[in-house]
Order: structure tokens, then sequence, then C-alpha cells
């Protein structure tokens, strides 16, 4: 039977928003197809920073025929029809705690609001052993169609998808890791390979585990430091001023206490193997506990 491939290509959304996104996108369409009348086998919602996916897998390819008292008998109809109605209703009626609309003149003053731009959409329907077909339909002047892009730095340029097996692989290539798992996955994996290699221990934070993997598609694990004279504040404060900058904080594996090193996680692959990255944050991560010493030393103070 047919599979479903849906996509919502956009600019970053929070987040915060994003696992709450791929939930209300997946329950909306599937219930619709039920009450349609298509039941479906299979389904899976997937989010990154910059995109809204949706895998239905074992649709029919028509609606049954239904029997009407009177009326005689009313025929199906096609899959793709029906579905090309459901999905701009659907689209725009995701309930986006905030919602902005798309910043260009020509459109009307009732464009589509919607949480980020949206800039395009994929929209393919068919069975495996055929070449899918584009669902016909559109919102906001965006057509539905089968090409998407990559990772906006490391693979900008376009690309077609069929089916979903088709669109992660090339996902993949193009340097974008599609389920939000898989990503929480790799960063934890390799901050604690990172922190091992030097004989610390990674403190570890499901809540800021989530959030960092929502900020990027591509996460590139990198080590920073900061100046030991920090290290006299309380552990709390700089735990927590660290934390603030989507940063990971690490400890000594042998006494369990706080060091001069923190874990952040990068969207991009840099050619000088990241140091250029990992600078800018340890100056930011300077100034937040330059900021957090004097208002600890203040308080203690007075």
């Amino acid at each position: 039977m047919p599979d479903l491939l849906l996509e919502l290509f956009f600019e970053e959304i929070p987040a915060p928003m994003q696992a709450r996104a791929a939930e209300d996108l997946r329950k909306a369409v599937t219930d619709r197809l039920v009450a349609a009348g298509l039941p479906y086998e299979g389904a899976k919602a997937f989010v990154t920073p910059r995109r809204l996916a949706l895998a239905v897998f074992g649709v029919p390819a028509r609606q049954p025929d239904l029997r009407e008292e009177k009326k005689g008998e009313k025929p199906g109809r096609a899959a793709i029809e029906v579905i090309g109605e459901i999905l701009p209703e659907v689209i725009e009626g995701l309930p986006w705690p905030n919602s902005m609309r798309r910043d260009e003149p020509s459109k009307a003053p009732g464009a589509l609001e919607w949480v980020r731009p949206l800039h395009s959409i994929v929209a393919t329907f068919g069975p495996e052993t055929e070449e899918p077909d584009i669902v016909p339909f559109a919102v906001d002047g965006i057509a539905a169609g089968n090409e998407t892009r990559g990772h906006r730095f490391l693979a900008p340029e376009p690309f077609t998808v069929r089916r979903f097996a088709d669109y992660a692989q090339k996902l993949d290539k193009a340097k974008v890791v599609l389920d939000a798992e898989r990503r929480r996955d790799i960063i934890l994996t390799e901050a604690k390979q990172l922190a091992f290699a030097r004989g610390l221990e990674l403190i570890e934070d499901d809540g800021l585990l989530n959030e960092v993997a929502g900020l990027v598609e591509w996460p590139v694990v990198l080590m920073g430091s900061f100046d030991e004279e920090f290290l006299h504040i309380p552990e709390e404060i700089i735990h927590a001023t660290i934390r603030d900058n989507q940063c990971f904080v690490l400890r000594d594996a042998a006494h369990a206490k706080l060091v001069d090193k923190f874990i952040m996680v990068s969207d991009l692959e840099a050619g000088d193997g990241g140091d250029t990255i990992a600078a800018a944050s340890e100056r930011v991560i300077r100034a937040a506990l330059s900021d957090a010493k004097i208002s600890y030393e203040a308080g203690v103070k007075t």
C-alpha cells in the first residue's frame, strides 16, 4: 500500500516547541486519515530546528465505497485527492504557541500565521514499488513538491526526494540528523567520550540535552575551558551559569569536583577542528562567569 511523506521546511523554531509540534502534526494528520476512511499501518513524526516531517505507512490507495440509504452507492475517492484536502487544513491549523506572518509585502492581511516563516513543502504519496506522486495542494502560495534542502551551511543546495527511506538517507548525506533521539544519543555519547579521554566525567542533564538537541541539525561536540579562578565561587553558581549558555559541566572523575572545562555542541564542522568555535564559546562563558562572580561576591559582602 502507498506511503505518505510530508516535510514542512521553515526558519528555526525554538527547541521547547519542537516535540509538541511533531506530535500535533502526527495526530492531526492520522486522525483525519482515519476519519476519511483511510486507516494506516504506522506513522512517525520527526523534527529538527528547521523542519517538521511525517511518514505515514500503509495508507489505502482509495477510500472504501459506501452504501447510503435511498441514495445508493457512493464511490470512494482516490486517497491522494483526499490527502490533498487534509494536509493544508492541518498545516494551517497547527496550534503554535506564538505565530508570525511571512514577511512579504505582497502577502494579503490574512496570510498564513505560523511560528516561523514557512519556506517549502514536500508531500509525496505512492507505493514503494513505484515512483510516488506529489500530493496536489498549496499553503499560503507555497505548492507542495519533492524538493528540500540539507544543512544551512554544510549542504545548502536543494535536492529531490521520493519516499521516507530516500528522504532520510539523503538528509543524512546533507548533514542533517532527522531523528531527535539520534541527535541526543550522538551528543551524549560523544560528550562522555570526550570527557573520559581527559579523565573527566560529564554531569548529565536530560533537560539540557533535549534543548541542545533541538538547536542543531548536525551535532558536533567540542570542549572548552575557563579560568581556574572561577572555581572559587560555589559549584551550583558555576553549573547554573554554564547551563544557561547551553553548555554541559564537567567534573574530575577521581574527586567529583567541578573542573575548568565544559562541553559545547556546535551545528558546524570547522576546518580548524573547532578551535574557533570553542574560542567563541569560551569568551561567552568567561563573561557570564565573571558577571556571576561579581554578583556572588557582592552578595557575600552585604
